[in-house]
């Protein structure tokens, strides 16, 4: 998924318009932060599921303030794109504008991210990181 189109999920879940540019200059920094919120749960995820975990840190996944929109692509899961990050920004954008939306959003988003957590044993969870680390030092 673009960040565009996380973007404009995010804008319909508030019902603003495709087109309005309220928030464009608070999608970086709001999905920026909501990335790093996620990142540990999104490796779980990752894991859960048999992939090799990101072990080059929280960083390395924050979106860079010259990415453009409509090319940068997210490296989350699926789980995390389409319900909890959009929840997450959603309950920021409206923070200041509407606190009662903002708070059903804000128990959505916590909510979500309890539903999409994810339960690896010790063991896999030492063993994918462990091939993860290889192979980034290999790199």
């Amino acid at each position: 998924m673009t960040l565009e189109e996380l973007y404009k999920k995010t804008k319909a879940w508030m019902f603003e318009k495709p087109s309005s540019t309220y928030y464009n200059d608070y999608i970086l920094p709001i999905c920026n932060k909501i990335l790093a919120e996620t990142y540990e749960e999104n490796n779980m995820c990752r894991m859960f599921y048999g992939k090799l975990p990101f072990v080059d840190g929280v960083e390395k996944h924050q979106i860079p303030k010259d990415a453009d929109m409509t090319k940068y692509e997210l490296d989350y899961e699926d789980e995390y794109l389409l319900d909890v990050i959009p929840k997450g920004i959603d309950a920021n954008f409206l923070m200041y504008d509407d606190v009662s939306k903002m708070d059903i959003y804000r128990v959505e988003y916590n909510n979500a991210r309890v539903l999409h957590q994810k339960v690896v044993s010790k063991e896999k969870v030492d063993s994918l990181t462990a091939k993860a680390k290889e192979a980034w030092y290999a790199a």
